[in-house]
């Protein structure tokens, strides 16, 4: 897996590096009907995060669906459309 996860980290403000947060491309992704994010555990593990440390895209939304390598294959084939980033 790549870094993407580190987009969702809580406070993350990429202006430093001149770009913009991704976290609000997301929300509006999240908006959709049918959108959830799957976020790999064993990634966030590796860069030392919890699931606690990401910011949902939605305000009260429980969007994020965390899965371990055994399960993403499973997990990946069930959906018709994969945005990996």
């Amino acid at each position: 897996m790549d870094d993407a996860v580190l987009s969702l980290v809580r406070g993350v403000d990429p202006a430093g590096i001149g770009m913009r947060p991704l976290s609000r491309a997301f929300a509006d992704l999240g908006a959709l009907p049918g959108v959830g994010f799957v976020v790999h555990l064993e990634s966030l593990e590796e860069r030392g995060l919890r699931p606690d440390d990401l910011e949902p895209p939605l305000e009260g939304a429980d969007a994020f669906r965390f899965v371990r390598t055994a399960d993403l294959e499973a997990t990946l084939a069930s959906h018709k459309a994969i945005i990996r980033v």
